[in-house]
């Protein structure tokens, strides 16, 4: 079992929430590296609060398989808002919009990223640098529109639970690793 799924089970001192603030801050941070750590914290803590049937880690490593992970991001979604709306919170519209409007920017930033090593000159890097920062911003819009629905729901389900403030090791383990890839993208 991994450990962040370990980590997860027993933080439950702590509310599931994420503020929306950092939340934006470790996507940013971590060029979008955080999603997946963020997509698996929440099947973590949708198991455990509602005693659903899914595996987490397989759930997870599902994102790593084209046109599989749309659809295993759109169910998340989709779950969320079913659970959001059943406790009577605050939910966003179309999950499906917002798993389209995520993947297209995730999959405009993968395509700058991967035109990177052929940057001729300085300008160049620093143009690819700008496109991957604004696409990870644009995608996480979406994650963020998700995040408020789901900080409702964790207001609703765990009463009188502090949210964590500070960031969590693997968070900042996750920031870390995408700063070194991006060095290493740009310097390759």
């Amino acid at each position: 079992m991994l450990s962040i799924e370990n980590e997860a089970r027993t933080t439950s001192s702590y509310s599931y929430a994420k503020s929306l603030p950092q939340l934006l801050v470790l996507i940013v941070a971590s060029f979008g590296l955080y999603f997946p750590y963020w997509y698996f914290r929440n099947w973590c803590a949708i198991k455990k609060q509602f005693a659903l049937k899914v595996n987490p880690t397989l759930m997870a490593l599902g994102l790593l398989v084209p046109f599989l992970n749309v659809w295993l991001i759109y169910y998340q979604f989709k779950k969320i808002k079913e659970f959001a709306d059943a406790s009577n919170c605050d939910s966003f519209g179309s999950p499906a919009l917002l798993t389209l409007s995520y993947a297209g920017c995730s999959a405009l930033c993968a395509i700058v990223r991967g035109q990177m090593p052929a940057a001729i000159n300085a300008n160049d890097v620093v143009l690819s640098h700008s496109s991957i920062f604004f696409y990870t911003i644009l995608s996480a819009l979406a994650l963020l529109i998700v995040q408020k629905t789901l900080n409702a729901l964790w207001q609703t389900e765990q009463r009188g639970v502090p949210q964590r403030a500070a960031m969590t090791a693997p968070e900042i383990a996750i920031i870390a690793a995408g700063a070194l890839s991006m060095i290493v993208a740009t310097w390759t």
